[in-house]
């Protein structure tokens, strides 16, 4: 909006005339009053589309992601837990009042791929961590790399796979260390020798 000087008649008593002053820059990242709402200031915007106060920290509990719902504590201990190798596998649910992401089960360290698999349901959505070894080569030993899944099938009501999806991109970014980022639909995407070739073929 364009702030213009604008002039009254003068008066008898020859009084200067009344202006409107451009409001001052500094104020612009103040939080205004508009038409009954309120206008919030960019740097409550700005954390509110990102989800971060500053680059690079982990997001802690209460911290919310451009979706509103924040990640709990415990997901990021589970995490670093299976980082250290007490865990193969952690599974994270989006809470039903939508006001956080938290754990929902971990998979022993002699987990398989295929329990991992069966623990995601029919019909909902899920984000998940897994562990995963393989060989590059015969005889060349086992190599470890962490997959993150989101897990969002066809099948699974549109309002939670739009939640879900909203959400991943800042979940997935908190969880350090991650080496391949896969969305599934259905178990055809889960196949474990098409995710092992994501590793052997160098991609």
């Amino acid at each position: 909006m364009t702030w213009a000087e604008s002039s009254l008649p003068a008066s008898p008593t020859n009084d200067p005339p009344t202006t409107r002053s451009a409001p001052n820059p500094g104020e612009l990242d103040k939080t205004q009053e508009c038409g009954g709402g309120v206008v919030e200031p960019r740097s409550a915007m700005l954390v509110a589309r990102t989800g971060r106060s500053r680059p690079g920290r982990p997001r802690q509990e209460g911290e919310t992601m451009s979706s509103g719902i924040a990640v709990e504590d415990s997901c990021f201990e589970r995490y670093q837990e299976l980082k250290e190798r007490q865990y193969r596998y952690v599974i994270f649910k989006v809470r039903d009042d939508l006001k956080g992401i938290v754990v929902e089960k971990v998979g022993s360290r002699t987990a398989p791929w295929d329990e991992f698999v069966d623990a995601f349901p029919e019909k909902d959505c899920r984000y998940a961590v897994y562990d995963l070894e393989y060989e590059m080569a015969p005889g060349e030993g086992l190599r470890s790399r962490i997959c993150f899944v989101l897990w969002s099938p066809m099948v699974a009501p549109i309002r939670k796979r739009l939640i879900y999806a909203y959400s991943k991109e800042a979940i997935a970014k908190s969880l350090q260390g991650v080496a391949a980022n896969i969305e599934a639909a259905d178990l055809s995407d889960l196949d474990q020798a098409t995710v092992v070739g994501r590793f052997t073929r160098g991609k």
